[in-house]
């Protein structure tokens, strides 16, 4: 089982406990999961007198992911995984040529 089903299942299973998750307050959960890891990046950098969290920035960006694969879920409950892949493959196709060609204009050092 691969990432993205094994949350989507997550997900699903999760709607016959709390069926009523809307995107708002999901969206509030992923918002907060985002201020976690920057607040562990802060932490690795030497920017924060905090120390790590437990999970530090591998464990909040696999919050982060589930909880924008519940938003995706909550919104289209009949989402499957060929589906995200359908829309993910050119947005990281696009996302990796501006990477290339940042590099191209030399403006990643």
């Amino acid at each position: 089982m691969g990432l993205f089903e094994l949350i989507l299942s997550v997900c699903k299973e999760a709607d016959k406990y709390h069926s009523n998750r809307s995107l708002y307050s999901v969206n509030s959960a992923l918002t907060s999961e985002v201020g976690e890891i920057a607040e562990e990046v802060a932490i690795a950098m030497g920017d924060s007198y905090k120390a790590e969290g437990p999970d530090g920035i591998k464990g909040e960006a696999i919050d982060a992911i589930n909880s924008c694969m519940d938003l995706l879920y909550v919104c289209d409950r009949s989402i499957t995984e060929e589906e995200l892949v359908a829309i993910a493959r050119p947005k990281l196709e696009k996302w990796l040529e501006k990477i290339k060609q940042a590099n191209a204009e030399g403006k990643i050092k």
